[in-house]
């Protein structure tokens, strides 16, 4: 009963399109023309495979977090820096492990991670401000006072209040 369970189970998710986003770092040495045509190479790759491009992320130059080494042709490069992009798609989940195996093998490509998620852009609400309600000295709740603006004080006038202040 298991195994047919199992069965249905890979029969029902290995037909259906899922959605899927690739995030990819790309070595930093490419010119710009090479970078669109690495970028286009990549969705090339998907669609070869029978996905479709929901949306893309334009590639642009990072500084790494820590330093990566990528092995090319037996030798053996470290890198502090990177294009990075990203790509969301549909693909059927059978053909995902040879999308992993392609860009495994590529050489342009330090580092990518492919994730499972969902068609939508996710909604983020806007963040509401919280308002402060002033405490009397007691704790409890009080109401904001209102004060007036003070007056214009005239600094020769002041100057006459000090001097008979402190000579009396």
């Amino acid at each position: 009963m298991i195994n047919e369970a199992v069965a249905v189970f890979e029969e029902v998710t290995g037909k259906d399109p899922v959605v899927y986003e690739i995030s990819y770092l790309f070595i930093p040495s490419l010119a710009p023309e090479a970078l669109l045509k690495e970028t286009e190479g990549l969705t090339g790759t998907i669609t070869r495979l029978g996905g479709s491009v929901l949306q893309t992320g334009d590639a642009r130059s990072i500084r790494l977090a820590y330093p990566m080494v990528k092995s090319v042709l037996n030798k053996r490069s470290v890198f502090d820096s990177a294009f990075f992009g990203w790509v969301k798609f549909e693909l059927v989940p059978e053909k995902v492990l040879e999308l992993k195996r392609t860009l495994a093998d590529d050489e342009i490509i330090i580092r990518f991670l492919i994730i499972r998620t969902i068609k939508e852009a996710p909604f983020v609400p806007k963040l509401q401000t919280v308002k402060r309600i002033p405490r009397t000295v007691d704790g409890k709740l009080g109401k904001l006072e209102t004060r007036e603006a003070p007056e214009k004080v005239d600094e020769a006038e002041l100057d006459k209040e000090l001097e008979g202040l402190l000579a009396g």
